[in-house]
């Protein structure tokens, strides 16, 4: 099944986020007292679901959505991370290249770039891959990449006409949003413009207040701060990756009263905060539909 869905995320993604009508999403690593990631994920409403696949003795949780592809359903992987504490988020980027690049035999899409997570364990090894390939993107769609580890380290990845564009983080945290953040590399965030400055400025003021030690709590506060209330482009998922337990919590169609934990050791999903029974059920690469959690 799962690698039915990985030959699916590699050949198709373009198609399915070229729907878009909205920017989206916002995603963020710190490290303070302990590593944390965070991940908004907006998009147009079609059926979600998180999966726990099994590869080269790796353990990865990926956030999945499916699109209607002419008479096929596909489903495609967006963010996730894996049981060594690699985290990715693929995510839109503006603005969008018009004129893709043609592929050459050592090229890589950026989306087939964050599904290395099912294999790698570092972002040192996502950068090393990234100087063996050139990295590429689709007519009209354009995505660029957010990595971190449980080390301190993470970068983002995004293609340009230059070649690959590498931008690691310069202080103890690192924020992605829509724009090009090679516009600002080296600059402070005050500069951000475009696509989702305004999301990323409050993502780093926020950070900064909480002395960048954020914790569970007060990152999914953050991921409130930085919701997508758009009727016809809405935050569906909200999630706080633990790599040190191996853990995430997530919050879906924006009930922050209702925390869902995830836990990539067990393969398990449970009813963490705010619900009247405990529920415990098995995630596999199969997946667990959002419809099914949100009957719980």
């Amino acid at each position: 099944m799962f690698k039915k869905l990985l030959f699916s995320t590699l050949i198709v993604p373009a198609v399915l986020i070229s729907y878009s009508a909205a920017y989206s999403c916002s995603s963020f690593a710190v490290y303070g007292k302990k590593p944390i990631y965070g991940m908004n994920f907006d998009y147009d409403k079609f059926p979600m679901k998180f999966i726990i696949s099994q590869s080269d003795k790796i353990k990865t949780f990926h956030l999945a959505f499916q699109r209607p592809v002419n008479k096929t359903k596909i489903w495609a992987c967006t963010s996730g991370m894996n049981d060594k504490g690699l985290f990715g988020s693929c995510q839109e980027e503006h603005p969008q290249q018009k004129t893709a690049i043609p592929p050459k035999k050592n090229d890589m899409y950026i989306h087939s770039l964050y599904l290395q997570i099912n294999h790698l364990q570092k972002t040192d090894e996502i950068e090393k891959l990234c100087s063996s390939k050139r990295l590429i993107n689709y007519n009209d769609v354009t995505a660029h990449n957010l990595f971190a580890d449980k080390t301190g380290k993470a970068l983002i990845t995004e293609a340009s006409k230059n070649g690959n564009e590498i931008i690691k983080t310069a202080d103890s945290y690192m924020v992605m949003t829509n724009f090009q953040n090679r516009k600002i590399k080296g600059k402070s965030y005050e500069y951000a413009e475009g696509a989702g400055a305004e999301r990323y400025k409050i993502a780093h003021e926020f950070i900064k207040k909480q002395n960048k030690n954020l914790n569970i709590e007060s990152a999914m506060i953050l991921l409130k701060k930085l919701n997508n209330k758009t009727p016809g482009y809405p935050t569906h998922c909200s999630m706080v990756f633990d790599p040190e337990k191996n853990e995430i919590y997530a919050v879906i169609e924006r009930n922050y009263e209702k925390i869902f934990r995830i836990s990539l050791n067990k393969s398990t999903i449970e009813t963490f905060k705010g619900f009247k029974q405990h529920k415990v059920l098995n995630l596999d690469s199969n997946g667990v539909l959002f419809s099914t959690l949100s009957k719980l």
